[in-house]
């Protein structure tokens, strides 16, 4: 929750202090596909570093590159300098993604918990979005009077969340291997290779990743574009935008609520995951065409039910059948390749929304949104 919080400050505001320093749709997107490109080239050796060397050790690195990253938005005022920012930012997401579910998983396992994955990461995931809807909140104000201001309260929580990660997170169960660099490394190399393996080889991992590497690509005009599309749209203030995030984030909630009642409904978490998927492709388009206001604002919100409830849902599934010894690894390589789908997207929307507008590249994410669906169509789980 208080990672969400601070990262949470420039949420709302983040596209329109890019625009406002001078870079177009295009430019903006340029520096996210920077921080994407380097999240995939980063996931395997970071997520090898967690299983090698201990999670709680990369999710406090993980913090303090955050933080710096941060730090550098709020400082800086010119493209290069935002894509160092962006770096920094890929490198902390790095050490952090995997590492922390991992934490999290073996953590529970190791103190005889007995209860359902999807039920721990909807919470946890609710949590999440508290912290997002009071930073985005805050962020929205703070950004009214100076637009890199919410950066300077992103930084600050992030460098106290360093700390405080240091002293409480504990994994007493984890045998750290002695820091010999060779050995390290070839430890790393040795876990990444068997975890792509793995992935690779797994018929439920491989349909997840490639469906996490689609949504990856959807997504990105979605993401990116709703705060330009929605003050040219409603002629919001500034300060709105964090109410609107917040919205944004209470449906997400509401998503992350009812996934585990709509599993109980559809029976499978596959069957799940394809109703999430229309129901985005269906709200997204709505939204992007409809052309009143408020029923734009309204069906863009509806589409964050389906992704609140996907998220749980993915998290459960892929850590039911992913060991534990390879956890971080093979979920970090999932999160590799959805980053990489994520890069594509960026730049691929990046350019449509230059040239077609912002409506066309959200139809055109819905589109690559269902073609998600035949490989969620192929995933057959054993019975539990």
């Amino acid at each position: 929750m208080i990672a969400s919080l601070g990262a949470s400050f420039a949420f709302s505001t983040y596209v329109l202090f890019l625009l406002d320093k001078g870079l177009d749709f295009f430019q903006v997107n340029v520096i996210n596909f920077i921080f994407m490109a380097t999240i995939f080239l980063l996931e395997i050796p970071t997520g090898a570093f967690a299983d090698s060397l201990g999670r709680k050790n990369s999710v406090v690195i993980g913090y303090a590159c955050w933080a710096l990253s941060y730090l550098i938005y709020f400082m800086s005022g010119s493209f290069w300098m935002f894509v160092l920012a962006e770096i920094f930012g890929a490198l902390g997401a790095c050490f952090i993604s995997g590492a922390f579910e991992a934490w999290a998983v073996d953590t529970l396992k190791f103190k005889g918990f007995r209860g359902t994955f999807e039920e721990v990461f909807a919470k946890g995931s609710i949590y999440s979005s508290v912290g997002v809807i009071i930073g985005a909140i805050l962020g929205g104000y703070i950004g009214a009077v100076d637009l890199a201001l919410p950066w300077l309260a992103g930084a600050i929580v992030l460098s106290l969340l360093f700390i405080i990660s240091q002293l409480i997170i504990a994994e007493p169960y984890f045998k750290r291997k002695p820091l010999k660099l060779k050995s390290t490394f070839d430890e790393m190399k040795k876990i990444s290779s068997a975890s792509i393996r793995y992935g690779m080889d797994h018929p439920i991992i491989f349909n997840m990743i490639i469906a996490g590497f689609l949504l990856g690509v959807a997504v990105q005009p979605w993401n990116m574009y709703w705060s330009p599309f929605f003050k040219d749209t409603l002629q919001v203030d500034t300060s709105v935008l964090g109410w609107m995030f917040a919205a944004i984030s209470l449906f997400s909630m509401v998503g992350m609520y009812f996934a585990k009642h709509t599993l109980v409904r559809l029976k499978d978490r596959k069957n799940v995951l394809i109703f999430n998927s229309a129901l985005i492709a269906i709200a997204i388009t709505i939204s992007a065409v409809i052309g009143a206001p408020y029923l734009v604002v309204l069906f863009f919100l509806i589409h964050e039910i389906g992704r609140g409830m996907w998220g749980p849902i993915d998290s459960a599934l892929m850590n039911d059948y992913v060991p534990s010894k390879q956890r971080a690894t093979v979920i970090s390589f999932d999160s590799m390749i959805s980053h990489g789908g994520s890069a594509i997207g960026l730049f691929a929307s990046g350019l449509i929304a230059n040239i077609y507008g912002i409506p066309i590249s959200w139809i055109i994410g819905a589109v690559v949104l269902l073609m998600v669906i035949p490989f969620l169509m192929r995933i057959k789980e054993k019975k539990r």
